[in-house]
């Protein structure tokens, strides 16, 4: 039984100490996420700066080339959009031409068949009346001399007969000449059609072609958009994080001012209640040997906590906090902070100001205490110093 309660009993102490290295180890871990000071920060603003700048100019260039280039090939659009526009217009009067000579050819092709009607009818009259003649059935020129008659009327039926003859042969004489001359006329049309329809066949190639063209120098057209789009956003998305870099060190700068004007020396005032230091500034046995980055200042639980001098809180972390518990940071120029670290309660906010003696906490045991105390340290830029000889 009392073999069970000591294995039992080393069981927790492994577990115990298990859990104190670990502890330890998140402790020694507490500023590495450490705030970068206003000074350090201006001087990396200026080189973001200085390459966003060298970034926008870039930029900037790309866009004048992408800029040419658009430019360009709407030049080219342009030019193909009047050539298509100038091929249409042919087209279209080509095609009103043909649409006339085709209503032409159409009216004269009516006209033709009327006179070949008119002709043919005329010819069977005549067919006919020469029949007639021959066979005797009507007065004619066989008639003239088979009938008995005197003179006067022989001479009046020859000269009827001779009119007659006249008469006729005029009219097939102008026939035939009209159905010559629009035959004529019909080849001449359909030969002007022909060539019409072969220049529209011809003009229809062409503007396929050029259709073609600037579909593809719109397909290039909008690539060089969209490059020249993405220029701009980037140029704008820049010039935006240049913006912003400025007025972030405006506004670090005005801070400094305001720090200046506070006239801090480098001395600072003791950061609570009149109590003894528990632990001081370097090497320790206790909890185990490992450097200490401040002073330990026992005190009672809730005694207040004051701003060691005028600053700005520049963090506030709550919790755990790497083993500090509740702690903030407050800057006070020059590149100097100072850390208030085991806070049961902080009492002011992140980025407000403070003056030199100001409540800005409570005294506490989180994170990582053995019992009520304040962890007073003070770092200038960024490097822990000995609090003891700025107090």
């Amino acid at each position: 039984m009392n073999v069970v309660k000591i294995n039992l009993k080393k069981c927790l102490i492994y577990t115990l100490s298990f859990v104190l290295v670990f502890i330890l180890v998140c402790t020694n871990l507490a500023y590495s996420d450490e705030y970068i000071i206003p000074e350090q920060r201006l001087e990396q603003i200026k080189q973001e700066k200085d390459v966003t700048k060298q970034k926008i100019d870039l930029s900037k260039q790309k866009e004048r080339e992408f800029q040419a280039e658009v430019n360009a090939v709407e030049d080219e659009i342009n030019k193909i959009y009047e050539e298509l526009f100038k091929q249409l217009t042919e087209l279209e009067d080509i095609n009103s031409e043909i649409r006339e000579i085709e209503w032409n050819l159409e009216i004269q092709r009516n006209r033709i068949t009327s006179l070949e009607n008119e002709l043919r009818d005329k010819y069977e009259l005549l067919t006919e009346r020469i029949i007639e003649m021959y066979k005797g059935k009507e007065s004619g020129f066989l008639s003239i001399f088979s009938n008995s008659i005197n003179i006067q009327d022989f001479v009046n039926k020859w000269k009827l007969l001779n009119v007659v003859a006249d008469k006729d042969a005029e009219v097939i004489e102008e026939i035939l000449y009209l159905r010559n001359k629009i035959l004529t006329e019909k080849a001449a049309v359909e030969n002007e059609r022909e060539l019409y329809e072969q220049k529209r066949e011809k003009q229809a190639l062409l503007i396929e072609s050029t259709e073609k063209k600037q579909s593809e120098l719109q397909g290039v057209y909008n690539k060089k958009f969209s490059l020249l789009t993405q220029a701009k956003k980037n140029t704008a998305n820049l010039i935006y994080l240049l913006n912003q870099l400025e007025a972030e060190s405006r506004r670090i700068e005005a801070f400094l001012a305001g720090l200046r004007a506070g006239n801090f020396s480098g001395r600072f005032l003791w950061p609570t209640v009149l109590a003894p230091i528990s632990s001081g500034f370097g090497y320790r046995s206790y909890p185990r040997r490992a450097f200490h980055y401040g002073i330990d200042i026992a005190a009672p639980y809730g005694s207040p906590i004051y701003a060691a001098a005028g600053g700005q809180v520049v963090k506030i972390v709550y919790g755990w906090g790497g083993g500090y518990g509740n702690y903030l940071i407050v800057y006070h120029g020059g590149g100097y902070t100072t850390i208030y670290a085991h806070c049961s309660k902080i009492v002011v906010s992140n980025g407000q100001s403070v003056k030199a003696g100001q409540v800005i906490a409570y005294m506490g045991s989180t994170g990582f205490s053995t019992g009520s105390h304040l962890h007073f340290e003070v770092r200038i830029n960024g490097v822990a110093k000995n609090p003891i000889n700025y107090l």
